[in-house]
């Protein structure tokens, strides 16, 4: 039903709206209780945004809006204050989610005027991805300077990877008043010390699951939206790399987490995809991957934190992508100008927050399969190359990578923050 309906909302201007199924439970209940009209009221206030909480929910309100939108019942002003935050905000990611939003509205118009005054060459080279894409074209360049960083873990392309989808989680119902229920807001609570400074931090969200026993078809379903900003609370920083003989064959995701401990210590996983590709024109290709193996899975909840034990939990995730290939003389070798895609696994949720709303989304999915999973994510990703540094020539490469071309993680605590995703901060 939901793929359906973007498909309506985008037909003819979104490649990725044909990718394939995009499940969307209209029988979950919403955790976002807003109406259109308060959701309008909080993405209007993102002039006013003054912390990450904040551009949080003016994100999360964009994409809650895109997905109520049909054809036939479209939210009064929301392609117009769409394209004023795509223009005006001053923070980038929010520009750029703000342009992706008026994409999957089919607002083509809106998107090409979105461009104007933009002066961020990430941003703009964003958006000139969609317009073109918008078009029916392929054949845009970034017409910025490219160079190559050399890599020494063999990598021949990196590209950060940004997200919008949708979360769905079950609350199990407990009948044993005796049995404690998975996760809970005290444990949500919990103070941790850091081993830095002497600093307290508020632990993560992620609480282990209780040892109970809970009838499995006693449960209800939730969801919420997720845009670009949410993605980074969620989940983290994504990038996408390959190496130079395995384009047609195989892939990296690296995640990283930013300080999930509070202890100046990034955390890093990695996901090796495998599958095929074939060429659907001059300079385009279809690739069809799938993930398989094993995960960490920290029984205290908190991303990174082994203190109770850790739990390797076989895991496979499902990604459809299309890729822009070009080429330039300071190149050697063909190389990807934006990708675009599908993917869907399983994840952790804690189903706290249906009472806590209050509760920031900072619970950085463990993504497992179960009996320790409670959810799942589908997602629509994107990616443009970038300049990294801000110097005005785009990196080949330019990514810190922690993650080995087999996705074996060889560095899973690096001193952040990474400073190559500072772009999309």
């Amino acid at each position: 039903m939901s793929q359906i309906r973007l498909n309506k909302l985008c037909a003819g201007i979104d490649r990725t709206a044909d990718m394939g199924a995009f499940p969307h439970d209209f029988t979950s209940n919403s955790i976002v209780k807003l109406s259109s009209t308060e959701l309008l009221s909080v993405v209007d206030s993102f002039k006013y945004c003054e912390s990450p909480k904040d551009l949080t929910k003016v994100d999360q309100s964009i994409w809650e809006l895109v997905y109520a939108n049909t054809t036939e019942n479209r939210t009064a002003n929301l392609p117009e204050l769409l394209l004023t935050v795509a223009r005006e905000a001053k923070e980038s990611v929010l520009r750029r989610s703000a342009s992706w939003a008026l994409l999957k509205l089919g607002e083509a118009k809106l998107l090409k005027e979105s461009l104007s005054k933009d002066d961020d060459g990430n941003t703009h080279g964003w958006k000139q991805t969609l317009i073109h894409e918008s078009q029916g074209r392929t054949d845009w360049v970034d017409p910025r300077p490219v160079r190559v960083v050399e890599s020494e873990l063999g990598y021949a392309m990196t590209l950060p990877l940004t997200i919008h989808g949708v979360v769905q989680f079950r609350d199990f119902k407990y009948g044993d008043d005796s049995v404690g229920a998975p996760y809970s807001i005290a444990e949500a609570s919990k103070t941790i010390r850091s081993t830095k400074e002497g600093r307290t931090a508020i632990a993560g969200t992620n609480m282990p699951a209780s040892s109970g026993k809970v009838d499995p078809r006693s449960y209800e379903w939730n969801s919420f939206a997720a845009g670009p900003i949410a993605q980074r609370q969620l989940v983290g920083d994504l990038v996408a790399a390959t190496g130079l003989g395995s384009f047609y064959e195989n892939l990296t995701i690296q995640k990283v987490a930013t300080d999930p401990l509070r202890n100046g210590l990034d955390h890093v996983q990695g996901y090796l995809f495998e599958g095929m590709s074939r060429s659907i024109g001059s300079n385009a290709m279809a690739h069809f991957y799938t993930s398989r193996g094993p995960q960490p899975y920290y029984l205290s909840g908190r991303i990174g934190d082994a203190s109770e034990g850790v739990i390797f939990v076989d895991t496979q995730l499902s990604r459809h992508a299309e890729t822009h290939i070009v080429t330039n003389k300071n190149v050697p070798y063909p190389y990807v100008q934006s990708v675009r895609g599908l993917f869907f696994g399983p994840a952790r949720m804690n189903p706290a927050i249906l009472n806590h709303p209050e509760m920031p989304l900072n619970n950085l999915l463990q993504i497992v399969k179960e009996p320790y999973a409670n959810g799942w994510f589908f997602g629509e990703f994107r990616s443009a190359v970038v300049d990294v540094d801000g110097d005005g020539t785009i990196e080949i490469n330019g990514m810190e990578m922690y993650t080995d071309l087999a996705g074996n993680v060889v560095n899973r605590t690096p001193e952040g923050p990474q400073a190559s995703l500072k772009f999309a901060r």
